[in-house]
């Protein structure tokens, strides 16, 4: 915030004439955003709107495209080009391209800014008067327009909000980067003792990361993992815990995460413990939430519906094969 502007350095300008400067006067939006981002598309319309709100009072969009994914900057572009023509035709705003990751090193990594969709405001004179989601842009845009906003109390306390939030999520990161960097190669080692160690340090310092948790579950209620080296009480004293841990996390009911995931090794527990009820229950869960609300590639659904058809035969004591065809053959 307050910050003079960073430059606009892409690779080419999709929709558009090229913007080599800020024109003092005018006042810009800058979007981060990708096509496959389901937030960020759901914000390109809200754009479209301010953008035609005040088109007549020198506001300008700029949407910039500097997550789009490819393996290479050809294939990302052709996503980004595929989207806009099925839709995207009529937006009414500049759209740039960054494959090379300019963009996110002037902009994102300097004001800690780490997901998208964020959404810059440049001000008329030049200068950043506002970095954040573009839905809480929308509720301070009047302040922002009129000029009222950048030195204002409110914005500042917003803005230290902002970024004690940021470094927040880069120490989890950090400390994410640092479990994986010591469980990886326990795990590709098969060292189950050691793996297990890591996992336990990990759940210590990150009790409530679900992923963590699974990892943990993962060493002693592997499905296909032969686990009668580890001591019976012990065993089922820790998949309990975990159970009820990661269940309280991520109910059935819940929202807060994708059931595929996590809950192969809570139905193993519950199964193992004699709960078959309960088992079933939770891989049919977990079936149901592989159809969204983010989008899943064919292969990795493929991946998911084998592993979980797999769990639920075995439950149910069934032959696999009655449940490829269809996940309507569940209920």
């Amino acid at each position: 915030m307050e910050s003079p502007a960073p430059p606009i350095r892409v690779e080419s300008w999709v929709r558009g004439e090229p913007l080599t400067n800020f024109k003092l006067g005018t006042l810009y939006i800058v979007e981060f955003w990708a096509t496959w981002c389901g937030g960020c598309v759901a914000e390109i319309p809200h754009l479209a709107q301010l953008q035609e709100k005040y088109n007549d009072s020198a506001v300008e969009v700029i949407a910039v495209a500097a997550s789009e994914r490819g393996s290479t900057a050809e294939e990302a572009r052709t996503n980004l080009d595929a989207w806009l023509t099925k839709k995207g035709s009529k937006l009414n705003f500049r759209i740039a391209f960054d494959y090379a990751g300019k963009m996110k090193k002037l902009w994102m990594a300097p004001s800690f800014s780490t997901t998208i969709p964020t959404s810059f405001v440049i001000d008329r004179d030049g200068h950043v008067a506002f970095i954040g989601h573009p839905m809480q842009l929308y509720d301070v845009f009047p302040k922002i327009e009129n000029g009222t906003w950048r030195t204002s109390d409110e914005a500042k306390a917003a803005e230290a909000e902002r970024i004690a939030e940021a470094e927040s999520k880069m120490r989890e990161k950090a400390r994410m980067q640092a479990f994986w960097g010591k469980l990886g190669p326990t795990l590709k080692a098969q060292d189950c003792s050691t793996a297990l160690s890591a996992a336990k340090e990990g759940v210590a310092v990150m009790p409530d990361d679900i992923n963590v948790r699974v990892v943990h579950a993962d060493q002693p209620f592997t499905p296909a993992e032969d686990n009668s080296d580890f001591p019976h009480s012990d065993r089922f004293a820790m998949g309990k815990e975990l159970a009820e841990h990661i269940l309280a996390l991520n109910s059935p009911d819940g929202r807060a995460g994708p059931k595929f995931l996590s809950y192969v090794v809570v139905a193993q527990y519950y199964y193992e413990s004699g709960n078959k009820d309960r088992a079933v229950e939770l891989v049919e869960s977990a079936v149901k939430s592989l159809d969204g609300p983010g989008p899943m590639g064919a292969e990795q659904k493929a991946h998911y519906l084998r592993v979980l058809f797999s769990a639920l035969a075995k439950y149910k004591d069934v032959e696999a094969k009655l449940f490829s065809g269809t996940k309507n053959a569940l209920v």
